[in-house]
């Protein structure tokens, strides 16, 4: 940060940046937001809560801030001419899915995007607030843990719902499937979201009160998003039919999965393959469709 302020400093050439010109007239920033952000912090006078001073840089601009610059200082500062290339994305599939392409291959900054966290810039809309909200539920919360920082937790909310709804067009990449569905259904349109919630919430309430939190770990402490995709998947066509299911249906149907050879299998070895998770959601299904044992 500091060697990037330097240069605009001593008047050094910096590199461009891309921002893409999105359907709603808004810029997303491609590549080029820690420089942004570096000079958004500089400007301000804080980052990370404390004062921002030069530090790594030329002895004659160490202990510097935006506001103990000279005059001349400031001037070359705020009369910095940064290039910016501006791609127009359109509202089409194919126009989106170009844009995050491009977006994966020009991630390479100090720290680089997650694909939901170029996902959710491209395709921002109700369907995004709508999984942030699920997100929160407070036994899920249990389930998965603390809040994932790179949004791997409303990542693998997405995994359940796209499966969910539509594992049988399930095709690799993963990251394109989904892509394609969050662009599919944007603004909420063509699924029926309250269904969706109604079996995401029970479902996550039984598997929590039945199993508890070791229920979407496999063979360690981190969370195992293939065991958890076939779990949920799993237990809300059981709930989708009308059937009923109470705890102890699930935590037996869960050891189950976990004593079933080819879903362990599924789990472990390559897991975006098609053969895979077919085999995975089909071990769930069928455990979970049997009749229920009465207490």
């Amino acid at each position: 940060m500091d060697k990037f302020i330097e240069s605009l400093l001593l008047g050094y050439p910096i590199p461009g940046i891309i921002l893409v010109l999105q359907p709603d007239k808004r810029y997303l920033v491609l590549d080029g937001q820690q420089r942004l952000r570096t000079l958004q912090a500089f400007y301000k006078g804080v980052h990370q809560d404390q004062e921002f001073s030069l530090k790594n840089t030329a002895e004659q601009f160490q202990g510097l801030t935006y506001a103990t610059l000279s005059a001349e200082q400031r001037r070359q500062l705020d009369n910095t001419f940064i290039q910016a290339t501006i791609v127009k994305a359109e509202s089409t599939r194919e126009s989106l899915e170009a844009v995050y392409q491009v977006f994966e291959r020009m991630n390479s900054g100090g720290t680089q995007l997650t694909p939901h966290e170029i996902r959710i810039a491209l395709y921002p809309g109700p369907f995004v607030d709508w999984l942030a909200n699920l997100n929160t539920l407070q036994d899920w919360r249990h389930l998965y843990g603390l809040e994932s920082p790179r949004l791997r937790d409303q990542e693998l909310i997405l995994r359940i719902v796209a499966l969910f709804l539509n594992a049988e067009h399930y095709e690799r990449p993963l990251k394109q499937f989904l892509n394609n569905f969050i662009g599919e259904h944007r603004d909420l349109q063509d699924i029926d979201h309250e269904r969706v919630v109604k079996l995401f919430s029970r479902s996550v309430q039984l598997i929590y009160a039945a199993v508890g939190r070791s229920a979407l770990r496999f063979q360690s402490n981190q969370v195992n998003m293939a065991l958890t995709e076939a779990l949920f998947v799993g237990l809300m066509r059981r709930l989708d039919s009308g059937r009923a299911v109470d705890e102890a249906t699930v935590a037996s149907s869960y050891q189950r999965l976990l004593a079933d050879e080819r879903l362990t299998a599924a789990i472990s070895g390559s897991t975006s393959t098609e053969e895979n998770l077919k085999a995975r959601l089909e071990v769930a299904t069928a455990i979970f469709s049997r009749p229920q044992r009465n207490s």
